[in-house]
């Protein structure tokens, strides 16, 4: 009996660990990223001059840290954040869209199907990049835009949407071309 308990013990713990993990289908138009899809693959990816940029999700034994974090500033705006690496080394891409009517973030629901122009003055990105060990905080120009939001059930939301902007460092990060 105490052989049938472990071995339900660990295929419990297997289905945890199994049921975040991201399903990288490449796009057909550029193999290097993934497939676009609305229902999500728990997976996003961007080219960063000219290199794969993969969303991070990390997995663990009660759930996943989520790749894409939101919060509620101070003067109404609310920042978007994206985790990722190239390679090994950590790239973080943080959105600031100002003016939202977000109460809380249970409202994310109303990002589905809108595009929010990056210009660098009112709405802005900036990169975390620690292979240059580079805080980037000019803010680049682009595009964020939230195609189809679903709530899946009381504890999650899928997002899908596309993003790109450039981004030029006068201080000596250089400039990135994310899309």
């Amino acid at each position: 009996m105490k052989q049938v308990i472990t071995y339900l013990f660990i295929l419990v713990m297997a289905l945890f660990l199994v049921a975040c993990d991201p399903i990288w289908i490449p796009d057909p138009i550029n193999p290097g990223l993934p497939k676009y899809t609305d229902t999500g693959n728990n997976v996003a990816g961007a080219m960063v001059n000219g290199k794969l940029w993969r969303a991070k999700l990390d997995c663990f034994l009660f759930g996943c840290y989520e790749d894409l974090s939101f919060e509620i500033n101070q003067n109404g705006s609310l920042s978007v954040q994206l985790d990722g690496k190239v390679y090994n080394d950590k790239i973080t891409f943080n959105f600031n869209l100002a003016n939202q009517p977000f109460l809380s973030l249970t409202d994310k629901l109303s990002l589905n199907n809108k595009k929010f122009v990056i210009d660098g003055n009112v709405n802005t990105v900036t990169i975390f990049d620690i292979s240059n060990t580079c805080a980037v905080n000019v803010s680049g120009v682009g595009q964020i835009y939230f195609k189809h939001v679903k709530k899946i059930n009381e504890y999650s939301i899928n997002y899908s949407g596309t993003f790109g902007f450039v981004l030029n460092d006068p201080s000596g990060c250089g400039t990135y071309e994310v899309f």
